[in-house]
């Protein structure tokens, strides 16, 4: 079904619903529509747990003048209604058809839902080719740091540094990028970050003061070292809460000293997801057909035919389970003049044995009701 859109800002779909397609309650003529059952194969509105008051993407055709409208409406729950909004269009066209008692009502995903999704996929892929081609050899903090990396070390340019460090004795970074190895003598206190508890007590590694501590035999106070509450006595503990002195067991750290995250964190820059996530509802998997003759497998969702040079046949699974639903779409754009023939394995596609996808651009969501394919 070809869809064409008036010359508006479009709406997207904030909620989806998989294989609704309902009759209507009395003659909606232009105005709200008003729910009735839920017709052979398909689920109703409350079985498929449609949210109120989210805007989805709806379709209605009344077989009574073959008239159809496709747009975003908003969900009532408790009236069981959809408030219309035909941003596509109509086959009157571009506006609010007149729907008598024969008319049905399905839920889809429009065209404008999966190009918003194509563009977020693109932006993540291009943030991704950034923060890649940003990282050069040798380099751990990119930004300032332009010099390369020294033989003996890493250039100053490329590690956060200390204001302080100036150059004197036993600074391990100095601000002016040469090379310091440890000193005999001591690490100077003002190089180093201090706590304030640091006072003078026995076994202090470091000093407000800035005087040189070295550890104690007895014990390295609790005070004056940052520890877990897991750690209590456990073999392997490097921290230990009571402030005795633990070494390292040949075994290892025991797991329950490993700090871990927990509640909200902040993640900035751009990142690189893999596996499965979710994100505002929708998990999307998108392929590209590499042949003019494809088949769709049950791990697909959203596939571009290979019809770029030549009409393209996309065959849909042979064992579907009931609700499995597959974008096709004519990427390429060439659908007018290599079209697009959607085939299922067996039975049809609204009781015809194929579709066919004519008309540049166009898409086409086909569902699964259990005993055939429907175009939604």
């Amino acid at each position: 079904m070809l869809l064409l859109a008036p010359a508006v800002a479009h709406a997207q779909a904030t909620a989806f619903a998989d294989v609704v397609r309902m009759t209507v309650s009395g003659t909606p003529g232009t105005g709200t529509i008003t729910l009735g059952s839920a017709t052979t194969g398909y689920q109703s509105d409350t079985n498929a747990g449609m949210t109120n008051g989210a805007t989805y993407a709806y379709y209605a055709y009344d077989p009574t003048g073959g008239i159809w409208e496709f747009g975003y409406g908003t969900y009532n729950s408790s009236a069981h209604t959809i408030t219309r909004n035909p941003y596509y269009g109509s086959s009157g066209p571009g506006t609010a058809v007149t729907l008598t008692a024969t008319a049905t009502v399905g839920i889809t995903i429009g065209a404008e839902d999966i190009n918003a999704l194509l563009s977020d996929i693109a932006s993540i892929e291009s943030g991704y080719a950034a923060l890649s081609g940003s990282l050069t050899n040798g380099n751990i903090v990119e930004g300032a740091g332009s010099g390369s990396v020294k033989d003996t070390g890493i250039a100053i340019g490329n590690v956060p540094t200390m204001a302080s460090n100036a150059g004197a004795t036993g600074d391990l970074i100095t601000s002016n990028g040469a090379n310091k190895t440890l000193a005999a003598a001591s690490i100077l206190a003002t190089n180093v970050p201090t706590m304030a508890s640091n006072a003078a007590a026995s076994g202090n590694v470091l000093s407000s003061a800035g005087a040189n501590k070295t550890v104690q035999d007895s014990a390295i106070a609790t005070a004056n070292l940052a520890t877990m509450a897991s750690n209590a006595a456990g073999a392997g503990n490097l921290i230990e809460s009571a402030g005795a002195n633990k070494s390292q067991a040949d075994s290892g750290v025991a797991a329950a000293n490993v700090a871990t995250l927990s509640g909200t964190q902040t993640i900035s820059g751009n990142k690189t997801y893999s596996g499965k996530n979710s994100f505002a509802q929708l998990n999307v998997k998108v392929r590209t057909a590499s042949s003019t003759s494809d088949t769709i497998t049950t791990a697909d969702y959203l596939v571009c035919a290979d019809n770029a040079s030549a009409a393209a046949t996309e065959n849909l699974p042979a064992s579907p389970s009931t609700g499995d639903t597959y974008l096709i779409k004519d990427c390429s754009v060439a659908a007018g003049t290599n079209n697009i023939t959607i085939t299922p394995a067996s039975g049809n596609i609204d009781g015809a044995a194929t579709f066919v996808m004519s008309t540049n651009g166009q898409s086409a969501a086909v569902t699964y009701t259990g005993s055939q394919w429907s175009i939604n």
